[in-house]
């Protein structure tokens, strides 16, 4: 596809977005339409109104009269707002909605006693997301009606139903048990005060669930929701969307309390406690980090800098030592140790990794900060990388492959908290070699976050079939990100002519994604023979992997999100639901 639109990070929302933020006065303790996000940008609002972070449409402040009332207000807000994307985005919802009821309708006809129950229990809490929503408008309207605010009141982030759909869906087709406990999640508006949140959560909780919900876990989960929203909120605020850091909220919150030791799940139970010891580790390092950033003398700061990284590190090993222990009986790295070197097939997959990345990484570090390419060339090298180093070894030794891409999640995240923060003694060199790969997007913000959510992304399919191989849907990641993203954003870049309505993505791109996919499932199939599980697996039919190939390039093209981050979970989930009915 081509280039991104150049855009701040606080404007994330293209302006033809039907939903919007904005930036509100600090209300009172339990308003609906509290957000901690702008409190930071809130001080000087009595002086002089805060413009939306989101752009809103041309002509917008000249819409709607308040006088007129809430709903034609808002109607008027909507009718200017509304454009061909996003009604093409809920006719699309609408139709993976439909294939999930047709499951569950096949299933009750098989004889399920609960299936249309789960289906009504995931529409109350559509239901239940969509009141919310309009309790947050109704609280922004009145408060602008009665001056409390000098900030006229705009819709919400259309994408924020990502961010609901999303987990909803996936649960219902792959752990329809769990769907009361990713409600309570899900149901957390982020637009709203904590304290109503999760009060919401525990009327999901209490109206919903039966005897196995209630359990110490069970209770814990909407406070340890609120709690993940809150930190990735605090460490990067108003960097991501609204969508995102809910999404990456229900992730957290839901691996921390879903995920249980044995030998099926052992290596995403490793995987939990050490995401777990690493937030713990940023949280009890972040005041050293603002006492080391406020600090002029020198030797002060490389004091307070020392005790950053020991910190971290030592609060980092001693408690997923804790939490590993009693299960392992070992120490962490010992067993990994074992785990490689048990296996000869894993041992030799591990040393041409460190080969290939030892040849590969300066390389194209060196090669593209001295020739001229594009820039999606640029950006893209790192997804051909990854499917080439992942694909055969996710088929034949899916537990490594899981451990490593943790691996590489959390080295990203460190090194971009580094290159973030210009931290000694590496930070500058990290910003002058990333810098290559930085387009206009990246460089509005602090935080660069497009690699880890590549890795993310590869990694969230794999994941979520509990590495579980011989699912086609486990290589969507790399499918969609490897293959077929990639090669949009170069075609659709070098090529593009045609663009899809209110976007700048174009067709020509769009198509290319479709044969790249379609290279893919091919890749895929000689791989599956090349390994000798062809007659193990399960895969789509062609009629079918054509059109999740398809829906998957729409969803690209039209769809204003973090590809990276939502299209594996998209991908992942139509190739699901399309096995339903291969």
């Amino acid at each position: 596809m081509p280039p991104k639109k150049s855009k701040s990070k606080k404007n994330a929302i293209a302006s033809s977005s039907v939903v919007h933020r904005q930036v509100k006065h600090k209300t009172t303790a339990l308003d609906y339409d509290y957000d901690t996000q702008v409190e930071s940008v809130t001080s000087e609002a009595d002086q002089k109104p805060a413009p939306p972070i989101s752009a809103p449409p041309k002509n917008i402040e000249e819409v709607g009269d308040i006088k007129s009332g809430i709903v034609s207000y808002y109607m008027a807000l909507v009718d200017v707002s509304i454009n061909t994307r996003h009604v093409f985005q809920i006719f699309m919802l609408f139709f993976l909605t439909n294939l999930i009821y047709l499951h569950f309708k096949t299933q009750e006809d098989d004889g399920s006693t609960d299936a249309m129950e789960k289906m009504i229990t995931a529409s109350c809490i559509v239901l239940a997301a969509l009141l919310e929503c309009c309790a947050v408008l109704n609280s922004r309207f009145r408060q602008f009606e009665s001056g409390k605010t000098k900030v006229k009141p705009l819709l919400l982030d259309f994408n924020y139903v990502y961010s609901v759909f999303f987990p909803l869906a996936v649960c219902l087709t792959k752990a329809s048990d769990k769907l009361v406990l990713v409600s309570c999640c899900v149901v957390q508006i982020a637009y709203m005060n904590v304290f109503v949140r999760c009060l919401i959560s525990y009327v999901i909780l209490f109206q919903f669930g039966d005897g196995d919900s209630f359990n110490g876990k069970s209770l814990i989960l909407p406070l340890a929701s609120c709690f993940f929203y809150e930190a990735i909120h605090k460490f990067v605020g108003s960097e991501i969307e609204f969508s995102e850091k809910s999404f990456l909220s229900v992730i957290l919150a839901m691996g921390s309390f879903l995920i249980s030791y044995n030998d099926s799940n052992l290596t995403l139970f490793i995987m939990r406690n050490l995401y777990l010891s690493f937030i713990i580790g940023i949280i009890l390092a972040s005041p050293i980090l603002d006492l080391y950033k406020s600090q002029t003398e020198r030797t002060l700061k490389y004091t307070w800098l020392l005790g950053i990284y020991i910190l971290f590190f030592s609060a980092g090993l001693i408690i997923s030592d804790k939490l590993l222990l009693p299960s392992l009986g070992k120490f962490h790295l010992n067993w990994l140790i074992e785990f490689v070197s048990a296996s000869e097939q894993r041992s030799r997959i591990f040393k041409q990794w460190l080969i290939a990345s030892s040849i590969l990484v300066p390389g194209i570090f060196v090669i593209f900060s001295k020739v001229n390419v594009s820039m999606s060339l640029k950006r893209k090298i790192w997804h051909f990388v990854l499917l080439m180093l992942l694909a055969k070894p996710m088929i034949v030794e899916p537990e490594l492959v899981s451990i490593a891409l943790f691996g590489i999640l959390g080295i990203l995240i460190i090194l971009e908290i580094v290159r973030a923060n210009d931290l000694p003694p590496f930070g500058g060199t990290l910003r002058r070699l990333f810098s290559t790969f930085q387009d206009t997007k990246d460089n509005e913000g602090q935080f660069v976050l497009s690699y880890i959510y590549l890795v993310l992304g590869a990694s969230l399919p794999l994941w979520v079939n509990n590495v579980d191989s011989l699912q086609e849907s486990t290589y969507m990641g790399l499918l969609t990100l490897g293959l077929g993203d990639s090669i949009a954003s170069i075609v659709g870049s070098r090529f593009g002519r045609h663009t899809w309505p209110e976007t700048n993505k174009t067709i020509e791109g769009s198509v290319a994604m479709v044969v790249g996919m379609m290279g893919g499932y091919a890749l895929l199939d000689f791989l599956f023979q090349a390994c000798s599980v062809q007659d193990k697996i399960v895969v789509l039919s062609w009629t079918n992997r054509f059109m999740c190939a398809v829906l998957c390039a729409l969803f690209e093209g039209i769809v204003d999100v973090n590809d990276n981050l939502f299209l594996p979970v998209f991908g992942y989930l139509v190739e699901e639901l399309l096995m339903f009915f291969n």
